[in-house]
């Protein structure tokens, strides 16, 4: 079981597959954070603990960088930690389940996640870990 948060670019549908599984899925739109901007989700995601998924790659993977980066020059000590960003492709709600299941396949799997950035890679079928 994982705890996941759906950014709010990730339709809510996507919440009852990987609830299905045994996931904890909290949904942005349900929430009322659809307002929120995306460094504010992800430090909602990370107070909690919780995976972060989203469909927004190049505004997280910046978020990514500077989450792992500026801790350093403002000499952090203990690094602050995010629970993972998981990025997914635009998908019909055709590929909802299929990609539901990658999903929880991936965070059942013994892959760190904790203050990483993965994107799904659908005509590979693989995770690519990137920032």
């Amino acid at each position: 079981m994982a705890e996941i948060y759906l950014d709010a670019d990730v339709d809510a549908l996507f919440a009852g597959p990987l609830r299905d599984a045994g996931n904890v899925v909290l949904v942005t739109a349900e929430l009322g954070r659809r307002r929120a901007h995306d460094d504010e989700q992800l430090a909602f995601a990370a107070e909690r603990g919780f995976i972060l998924i989203t469909q927004n790659v190049d505004d997280y993977l910046l978020l990514q960088r500077a989450w792992r980066h500026w801790p350093d020059v403002w000499d952090i000590n203990p690094r602050p930690r995010h629970a993972g960003i998981l990025a997914i492709p635009q998908i019909t709600r055709d590929h909802l389940a299929d990609l539901a299941q990658e999903i929880d396949r991936f965070v059942r799997s013994a892959t760190p996640l904790a203050n990483r950035f993965h994107e799904w890679k659908w005509g590979r079928r693989e995770w690519v870990q990137k920032g």
